[in-house]
This record gives C-alpha cells, structure tokens and sequence, in this order.
C-alpha cells in the first residue's frame, strides 16, 4: 500500500485528532507534553513513555501499551515515508528500536526530576532529549534502505540542520506558549502537528550546498550559547517563611543515625521556625540530647542512636514517639521521612501520639509525599498525596517483628501492622 500526496498527512492528522479527543475527554492529562505526542521522531517516542511511565498502574499494563503504541508509531512513520510495504515497515521498527534504549533513559530522568523535584536530573535529561532530536530527527527522511545507509546520508547533509533548527525552535516556542496559556494546550496539538509534518516535507527539499559548514557553525553558537547560559543561571534564594508557632517535631528515616539523614538537613529557618521550637526524633528513646552532626540546629533531646536502633520492632519505636511528643508546645507539626512515616501515622492512627499536622516524605518507592491533617476535634482527617498511588494496606504480620531494610524500599512494611489501612482514618485522599 503507497501513500500519495493527497493521504500522505492523513494518519498523522488522524493522530493529532486522537490526542485532542483523548485530552479534551481527560483520559490523558493536558500539560505543555502533550505537544509532543504529534513531534517528529524520536520525540514522539519520549512523549509515549513519559505518558505510560506515569498513567500506567502496572509493569504489565505499561508493556502492553507500550507495544501498541509502537506498533502505531512504526505504521504512521512507514506510511509517512512513503506506504506500508515491508521494508517501510521493517525500517521504522528498527529506528525505534534503536532509539527506545537511549529515549527511555531519558524518559526516566525526567520523570526522576520530576518525582523528586531534582534540577540536576531535570536538565541532563532535557539535554539528552534534545541531543537525540538533532541527530536522529532528520534521519528517516533522507531515502536510505537501511537504517545504518539513512543515518550516514543524514551525516553528509548536516543533519539537515537549516531544517531541525527551525522545527526544534516551533517546538521550543508552542511549549513556552502551552506552559504560559495551559488553556491554549489542546488547541496547540494540531500546530504541532502541522509543524511535524511541514518538517517532513522541507526533509523532501534538496539540501544545502555546504551542510557540513552550517552544522558546525550552529553547534558551535548553541554550545556557546548553553556555557553563557549555565554560567549566568541564578535562583533567588527562597525567604524564609512567616514565623510559626509551636513545635517542628523531625524524623529520620532508617539506617541513620543522630544528626545524620536526609531530613536532618532541612532548612528550618525557611519553614519559618527557630531553633529553640525544633525537635529530632531519637529512635534510642528519650535522653539529653544527640550529636548535632548535620543537622541545621542543635539536637537537644534524645539519646544518641546508631543505624541498629532504627531496626527495633515497631511498636517499641511507636511508644518511643508517642513519649517524645507528649510534651511539645503545641501546635505539633510532625515531619517524617521514609520509614519513619509508618511509626508516626501507625502513633497517631491509633489514637497514641495526638498531632496537629503530620507531613509523611517518602512513604512508598512510588510516592513522594503524603500529608496527614487531622480535624480539630480529632474525629477524623483528610490527607493529600503527591505523584503516587494510593496507599494501599500492608499485611498483617506481627508488629513486634524487627525492622529489616530492603533494597528498593523505604523500610520493610511487613514489620508495620496495616497503618494505612482505611478504617484508621475515615478522611479522604485526594491525588
């Protein structure tokens, strides 16, 4: 089946259809990616997996659709490249083949960046993305019958760089455009699509008669124009926030020790506490102080504790919490990390430990964050949780069983007796 001048942008018109009923009916989110779903490969590709890495509910789910999805990508390139014939076909399924490895690692620290809220995996990421662009963009495109053929003929000719610049500049413009107007995002997709296919046709265009000379003279700017820009980038520190009442009560997660934890080096000034209403959990029980370390204040209650004593069975360490925050000025703000969240929510779930809010970091590999806001009267609570799932109970083994960290995990939630189940906390969860 060969395509003709009136078909050929059919599919990929068909396509940009898709995304806008898909987006508009909310079966997949609209954020400024979504352009990206209708972009000239391998952009398409990364927009597919960011889209999968987040929407899928499981490993098989994601593998399934994964394997549809591609095999859409592979038929639109073919019949964009000329009709569905076997060696089209053969040529578009190795293209992604062979850009799916490099495409997916960046996929992955975009989503890191994203779910940790990291810069420094953000812009390797962004930068990789763009790299694959500019040199696997303009190749399938060039005529080859192979793939190794069409990406050497895409080397002779620049990369066909007078035609990449102006598309990865549409690209870069519709997206500040959906960033800023997220309102105009499902009316971008078809712009984008437009702005693909003209990029294909312009592919069709001869040359230039120096394409060497131009690659190198536009690498040259864009890379004197990423030092300017990475050496003249500054944040504005945050302020610091409006002075709080009552007590920062801190918890470290397991396998560390006093003073030392991610958590510990949290910026409380920002938060709008003193040092003299912050308090650190001790996971060796209640004593005259610990080694400040690094921690951003003086630890001046609990006694020094070491990796072993954040393995203690956990209803020990639920006592040892409930006693350490019995007599905190009040309003309480608790502050968990990792598996300190599971003793602070199974305390105060439990009616053990009261608490005016308890902030849960890292509950679950896939969750960053859960938040806990127990009602005045204490009857009952709401809670929101940020980029994960939905909690779901852990099993029902002893409570007294030791705590064993495990490789991929925040703790070992088989040792916690079902603290997230749903009758501890008749609110709502929110994502």
């Amino acid at each position: 089946m060969t395509s003709t001048k009136g078909t050929r942008w059919l599919p990929l018109a068909a396509v940009a259809v898709l995304v806008v009923v898909l987006a508009a009916s909310g079966i997949i989110p609209v954020w400024p990616g979504l352009l990206h779903l209708v972009a000239l490969p391998p952009l398409d590709q990364f927009a597919d997996l960011r889209l999968l890495l987040v929407r899928t509910a499981s490993w098989p789910q994601f593998l399934i659709l994964l394997a549809v999805v591609s095999a859409v990508r592979v038929i639109l390139m073919a019949w964009l490249l000329g009709g569905l014939d076997a060696r089209r076909l053969r040529f578009a399924a190795v293209f992604y083949a062979v850009a799916f490895g490099p495409v997916l690692l960046a996929t992955l620290g975009d989503a890191t960046a994203y779910a940790t809220l990291y810069s420094r995996a953000f812009w390797p990421a962004v930068a990789l993305v763009g790299l694959l662009v500019l040199i696997l963009g303009s190749v399938p495109w060039q005529g080859g019958v192979t793939l190794r053929g069409a990406m050497a003929r895409a080397w002779r000719r620049g990369l066909r760089i007078e035609v990449m610049v102006p598309y990865c500049a549409a690209v870069l413009a519709l997206g500040a455009l959906a960033d800023r107007a997220p309102a105009l995002t499902v009316l971008l997709v078809p712009a984008s699509a437009a702005a693909t296919g003209l990029t294909v046709w312009a592919m069709d265009r001869a040359p230039l008669t120096r394409p060497v000379t131009a690659f190198v003279a536009v690498l040259v700017a864009v890379t004197v124009a990423s030092v300017v820009f990475v050496q003249t980038r500054r944040y504005d520190d945050p302020e610091p926030g409006s002075r709080q009442a009552g007590s920062l009560f801190i918890m470290s997660g397991i396998n560390s020790r006093s003073g030392q934890g991610s958590i510990h080096r949290a910026d409380v000034h920002r938060l709008g506490y003193e040092c003299d209403q912050v308090y650190y959990f001790s996971y060796a029980g209640p004593g005259d102080g610990q080694p400040q370390r690094d921690s951003t204040c003086p630890i001046r209650s609990g006694v020094p504790y070491e990796p072993a004593d954040t393995q203690r069975p956990v209803e020990e360490q639920v006592a040892l919490f409930a006693e350490q925050t019995a007599n905190l000025q009040r309003p309480l703000i608790v502050a968990a990390h990792s598996h300190a969240a599971w003793i602070a929510w199974e305390a105060v779930a439990t009616g053990r430990a009261r608490v005016d809010v308890l902030v849960l970091v890292g509950v679950f590999p896939e969750t960053s964050a859960f938040r806990r806001r127990t009602s005045t009267d204490g009857a009952g609570c709401s809670a929101t949780c940020c980029g994960g799932r939905r909690p779901r109970p852990t099993s029902s083994s002893s409570p007294s069983t030791p705590i064993r960290p495990r490789r991929g995990n925040c703790s070992a939630p088989r040792a916690v007796h079902r603290p997230f189940s749903a009758s501890r906390c008749p609110g709502r969860c929110v994502f």
